[in-house]
């Protein structure tokens, strides 16, 4: 979807009050995000993420770079852009002269949004995991539409593959015993994200 100025000037003030003496590193993200291939992983989820960290009580840095960063890679394959992204927000971070362990918790942070588990060892996984997933929790027209851009990013599968991969994933969610772990995400998030993914399984829905 493509972006707007309006949005893409909220996020440049987003990341302006988070880290105001590196805007180059903003844009950078900015500009992968804005990419015309990409349908779902773009500025607009980008926004979503933040805002629903926000509504999460977020107040570590290293969770909204997280968020910033889990998405500058996408290759269509869950589990591969992640640990692309992870390995970029590392490169960068530390080159701008972050903190090594910040950064490392940063990179963990992109990695669990590869499964959306979160990981006791890894401060605030469960806020960043919860934040990925909110949109889920979007009136229905929003989310049918969000997976039909999904599938849209999926150029390497035709498209019998495309909603194979997205029906096993949304089973996955389905058959878990919780989606959302924060108690704030169990309580707002949980139910109008079980009800939209099961009707996105039941016709005339994508898959």
């Amino acid at each position: 979807m493509a972006a707007n100025t309006e949005l893409i000037d909220e996020l440049r003030l987003s990341w302006s009050r988070m880290l105001p003496l590196h805007p180059m590193l903003g844009e950078s993200i900015l500009t992968r995000l804005s990419d015309s291939r990409r349908a779902f992983h773009d500025a607009h989820h980008l926004r979503q993420c933040l805002h629903a960290l926000e509504e999460l009580g977020g107040t570590d840095r290293a969770e909204y770079l997280a968020l910033w960063y889990h998405n500058v890679v996408t290759t269509g394959t869950r589990g591969h852009h992640e640990q692309a992204s992870a390995a970029v927000a590392a490169t960068e971070l530390l080159g701008a002269g972050f903190p090594w362990i910040e950064v490392g918790l940063v990179a963990r942070l992109v990695l669990v949004t590869a499964d959306h588990h979160p990981r006791p060892e890894v401060p605030g996984s469960d806020r960043i995991c919860d934040a990925d997933l909110s949109g889920l929790a979007l009136p229905f027209p929003i989310v049918e539409e969000a997976f039909a851009q999904r599938s849209a990013e999926m150029t390497e599968l035709t498209d019998a593959e495309r909603d194979a991969r997205l029906r096993d994933w949304i089973e996955g969610m389905l058959e878990r015993e919780r989606i959302f772990h924060t108690g704030y995400g169990a309580e707002n998030w949980e139910q109008p994200a079980r009800e939209n993914l099961t009707a996105l399984l039941r016709p005339p829905a994508f898959v």
